[in-house]
């Protein structure tokens, strides 16, 4: 029997041009950036995303390498700072 190959993507990216972001906080600065790879979506309230990477980017200039426990607790920290909802944080057992 004769194989038929799919033509499905294994994966894909999402590539999205702002202009320029001026006078924008922190996290907004790092929300502009996930928007724009695709790793959030215009409008999704599941934002945790942005958290994560903000906090790996602060620490990766600092030189610090992180467990998951640390960047879980530090993602939480700054959520509170930001005064958002605990949503979308999957605690490890």
């Amino acid at each position: 029997m004769k194989k038929i190959s799919r033509d499905t993507p294994l994966a894909e990216i999402t590539l999205r041009k702002y202009e320029k972001p001026q006078g924008l906080e922190k996290r907004d600065l790092v929300k502009k950036l996930c928007l724009s790879l695709g790793l959030l979506q215009p409008g999704d309230s599941r934002d945790v995303v942005v958290d994560v990477l903000q906090v790996m980017l602060t620490n990766c200039k600092e030189g610090k390498q992180l467990t998951s426990n640390e960047i879980e607790k530090l993602v939480v920290e700054n959520r509170k700072a930001y005064k958002l909802e605990l949503l979308g944080i999957a605690h490890q057992m």
